[in-house]
This record gives structure tokens, C-alpha cells and sequence, in this order.
């Protein structure tokens, strides 16, 4: 009877090399599916952010608070006697003792404007980028009757470090102030992210891998062409009637969003 014939070792080899061929597919192939799922939850992400983004940003242009004007000043009311003049009436006698210097406002209570901050800020903020180069950055800093990131809890997904900070950020004030701002995060890239500054509190990111981000603003008293990117305002009447913000994202997202504010002087109701 004849016994069959065992392989031989270059055929064990060639096996071996074709098997190889196969894995090394077959993982490229499901490398491949894994990364094309983590692109499209990203992009997925991404969006959602966005959204929240466009819900934190509008709901922060109509919370907008604007200082207290300066009270007018109180002429005291000129006294005369029936048939007298002013020219008739008897200056007062020296006192004999000088008086004391006026108390400074910033003392005594008063109104101050040069010691009150702007209630609306529009600047280019000096930073590093991760390579070492000087560069700036917009920062949007305003004055606020309640958190902006209320309605972004209410969007529902926020990542539970956010979602703690949104709720640690948001106590009962007068007026909250705080910061649009552009950070570096050494994972996802230059993130927007919302800052605490008055009451202090954790920042809550809002949407990373920027690759562009502008802030302009228009005021009440310049024309639709002309949108500053740099801009203050204390008083209501100089807050900008419209608040522009343009974004893109290393996922190819892209928005160009208009807000119309709305402005409350602070101590008056809404």
C-alpha cells in the first residue's frame, strides 16, 4: 500500500507566508473600518458640539447686562429773599477752621466710570502656540444675568467633567461675568471654551479642533459693512446690535452665525 506523501518544508513555508498575507489583511482591513467609524464619530461629535456651541453663544447675546449709568448732578436750588438779587446777598463768612479734602469716589460709593470694567469686551488676547511662536487670540468677555451654559445642559451631552463645571459655574449673582476664549488642548487641538471669571468657576469646552475662529460685532451706529473685531461698551446704548461669530473645525465643518443681543442695564428688571 503506498503512504502518502508528507509536505515538504519549503511548501510548510509557502503556507506560512500566504496565511501571513491573509492576517495581515484582514487586520488592515478591520484597521481600516475602525478608523473610518472613529472619522464619522468624530464628525459626529463635532457637530453636536457645534450645536451647542450656536445654543451657549446665543443664549449668552441675550442675557447681556450693561453697567449703571452715572447719575446726573444735583443743582442745589438758588435761594432769594422776595426783591433781593444775587448780587445783594451776603457772602458767607470764612470758616475758621479748614475743611476737609472731599472723600474720593472710589471711597465713598459714588459712581465712578474710569474704575468701573467695560461690561462688554472684544480683544486679541497675547498667547503661545504649541510650537513657541507669539500669537493672538480673539476673547469675547462679558457681563451676563445668567449662565450661557444653561441651555447647553439642556442640549444634553456634555462630557461629565463639563457637565460637573456647568453646574459648579453657575451660583446665584447679581450679574456673571466671564469669557468666550481659545485655548490649546494638547489631545483635541485649540478648543473653545466658556471661562467663569466673577464668580470664579471651572471653564466648560465647547468645541475643539478649531482651524478658524472669528468674533466680530455690529454697533448701533456704523453701517452693515463694518464689522469691528475689536470692541468695548459699558453703557447700554454702545453694546453692538449684532454679535458674529465664524468657525471652522479639522473635521470640515464650517458655520458663520449672526446673534442680535439683548441688554439690560444692571438693577433694571428685563
Amino acid at each position: 500500500m503506498p503512504q502518502s506523501r508528507g509536505f515538504t518544508l519549503a511548501e510548510l513555508l509557502v503556507a506560512l507566508a500566504l496565511s501571513m498575507v491573509v492576517l495581515i489583511a484582514a487586520l488592515s482591513a478591520l484597521a481600516f473600518a475602525y478608523s473610518a467609524a472613529d472619522a464619522q464619530a468624530d464628525r459626529f461629535e463635532q457637530r453636536v458640539d457645534l450645536r451647542i456651541t450656536q445654543l451657549v453663544v446665543r443664549r449668552a447675546s441675550q442675557s447681556l447686562v450693561a453697567g449703571i449709568p452715572a447719575p446726573a448732578p444735583e443743582e442745589s436750588p438758588e435761594e432769594f429773599a422776595e426783591g433781593d438779587s444775587p448780587a445783594e446777598q451776603t457772602p458767607p463768612a470764612p470758616a475758621e477752621e479748614e475743611q476737609a479734602p472731599p472723600v474720593p469716589a472710589s471711597l465713598s460709593g459714588v459712581f465712578d466710570p474710569l474704575l468701573e470694567p467695560d461690561y462688554f469686551e472684544l480683544f486679541f488676547e497675547e498667547t503661545q502656540s504649541p510650537d513657541g511662536q507669539t500669537i493672538y487670540l480673539p476673547r469675547m468677555e462679558l457681563m451676563l444675568r445668567v449662565s450661557p451654559i444653561e441651555e447647553a445642559r439642556d442640549a444634553g451631552r456634555l462630557s461629565e467633567r463639563d457637565r460637573a463645571a456647568a453646574f459648579s459655574s453657575a451660583p446665584p449673582a447679581d450679574v456673571i461675568r466671564g469669557a468666550f476664549e481659545v485655548v490649546w488642548d494638547t489631545r483635541r487641538g485649540w478648543t473653545l471654551r466658556w471661562a467663569p471669571i466673577d464668580p470664579p468657576g471651572e471653564p466648560t469646552n465647547l468645541l475643539h479642533g478649531l482651524t478658524e475662529i472669528q468674533w466680530s460685532v455690529l454697533p448701533r451706529e456704523l453701517s452693515a459693512e463694518v464689522w469691528p473685531d475689536v470692541y468695548a461698551a459699558y453703557l447700554a446704548q454702545d453694546f453692538p446690535f449684532v454679535i458674529r461669530l465664524i468657525l471652522a473645525t479639522d473635521e470640515g465643518l464650517r458655520a458663520d452665525w449672526a446673534f442680535e443681543t439683548n441688554v439690560v442695564t444692571r438693577g433694571v428688571a428685563p
